[in-house]
């Protein structure tokens, strides 16, 4: 299936790397991309080894443009473009007036201008076959607030729209792009933010309890979601964020302290 090749970033870990596995195994072949040069080897090693076809790897920052034109040309040299899932994302934790200017930058430099670039790089080749798939990894922080994310919640809130913003301006030429908005995934990522903090353990089981399914979300439960976007059967699904939060903003206590 050398004609339906999908970039994947924030690939080396958590769900970009769960999303290489999923959608790999459904026959495409796979450009990872990652700015963590020796995690993103690791994982093309690992997925190779499973069968998966990794076509290249990119390891840059998404915030850069040279990084989604090397992925695309990646992916066109090994025979064309199907779709790309954007999971590259960070964190920063503190109320608005806790911000650096150069914390807030930071975020948007890769939530959101990283997303922007990868979609603005890959949308012309998909427009070129009349087909395609982009799945934006925003979060139900986009469509719900939550204490001392205020940058994160603004970057995903600006994914959910840019999502929406280009669906529908490309839908009728054959591309389908939607978003997925996880709750809590229990990854490195969010190891990372929550480890250092004091009593860690503790807050990763009262995060896990919130949850009305009483625990965290897996890699793997947010990558079924990318996979079924991807499907023909979701062929009416288009400019939606497909929510993937075992219930958590369903409650009334979604976003309490």
């Amino acid at each position: 299936m050398a004609s339906q090749n999908v970039i994947i970033t924030g690939a080396a870990s958590g769900v970009g790397l769960e999303s290489a596995r999923r959608l790999g195994a459904n026959g495409h072949g796979i450009v990872l991309v990652d700015v963590r040069e020796d995690a993103l080897s690791k994982a093309s090693e690992t997925l190779s080894a499973e069968g998966v076809s990794v076509v290249g790897v990119v390891a840059g920052d998404v915030s850069d443009p040279a990084t989604a034109t090397a992925a695309v040309e990646t992916a066109t040299a090994s025979g064309g473009l199907f779709g790309l899932v954007n999971s590259a994302a960070i964190v920063t934790v503190g109320t608005l007036p806790d911000l650096e200017i150069e914390q807030w930058d930071r975020i948007f430099a890769v939530n959101v201008r990283g997303t922007f670039l990868m979609m603005k790089a890959v949308i012309p080749e998909l427009l070129k076959q009349g087909a395609g798939v982009i799945v934006n990894i925003a979060s139900v922080d986009g469509l719900v607030s939550e204490p001392n994310l205020v940058s994160y919640c603004s970057t995903k809130g600006a994914v959910v729209q840019l999502t929406r913003g280009a669906a529908v301006d490309h839908a009728r030429a054959g591309l389908r792009i939607n978003a997925v908005c996880p709750g809590a995934i229990d990854t490195p990522f969010f190891r990372g933010v929550v480890d250092p903090l004091p009593d860690s353990e503790a807050l990763v089981a009262a995060v896990a309890n919130r949850h009305p399914i009483g625990r965290m979300l897996q890699p793997a439960d947010v990558a079924a979601a990318v996979e079924f976007l991807f499907q023909p059967q979701a062929a009416a699904i288009v400019g939606s964020c497909l929510v993937v939060d075992g219930g958590l903003i369903a409650t009334w206590g979604s976003v309490s302290q």
